[in-house]
């Protein structure tokens, strides 16, 4: 498989990256429970609303370390 290079490849890994980050780091945090006994289960809908927002927010992140990895990068 031939390595690209450039902004947009680095740009495209790292948020790739950051995207599967969050979602994992949502499984792990999200189908644990939140260990308070009188906490309500969380239903369908917060399954899919928390699993988005930390996967974005991974991707989001993903983005802000490949922008600075492009401007620290030397010349």
């Amino acid at each position: 498989m031939r390595e690209r290079s450039g902004v947009w490849s680095v740009l495209w890994r790292t948020t790739t990256l950051g995207a599967l980050v969050g979602f994992v780091l949502a499984a792990l945090f999200g189908l644990g429970g939140s260990g308070e006994p009188s906490t309500p289960p969380m239903g369908g809908i917060d399954y899919a609303i928390w699993f988005t927002v930390v996967t974005i927010v991974g991707s989001v992140n993903g983005v802000i370390v490949g922008l600075a990895a492009i401007i620290a990068q030397p010349r």
